[in-house]
């Protein structure tokens, strides 16, 4: 019985190490990202908003997680505080930090 599990045990690393060495590619750097900004409350990032004619309109970095639908942004920031971004004439840069 203990050398079956033994033999599990190491199937199913040795399966795992082949798909990590594999290199999965981008599809697992994404999965990646998505774990370390969901257990660790976001990702550092800045918020730059810009007018339609290009003028900077505001600026927030810290850390965060975005969510984006219907020409709207939406994050909670560090304090717990709401803030929804419209953005219909300008333009909105998210960069990670």
């Amino acid at each position: 019985m203990k050398s079956k599990v033994i033999k599990v045990f190491a199937a199913a690393a040795a399966a795992l190490a082949l798909v990590t060495l594999t290199g999965c590619g981008a599809s697992c750097a994404r999965f990646q990202k998505t774990w370390d900004s969901n257990m660790d409350g976001g990702l550092n990032r800045e918020i730059v908003v810009y007018s339609a004619t290009g003028d900077e309109v505001w600026r927030f970095s810290g850390k965060f997680d975005v969510e984006y639908s219907s020409g709207r942004i939406l994050f909670d920031d560090e304090n717990n505080k709401r803030h929804t971004i419209y953005f219909e004439n300008g333009t909105v840069i998210i960069n990670e930090i």
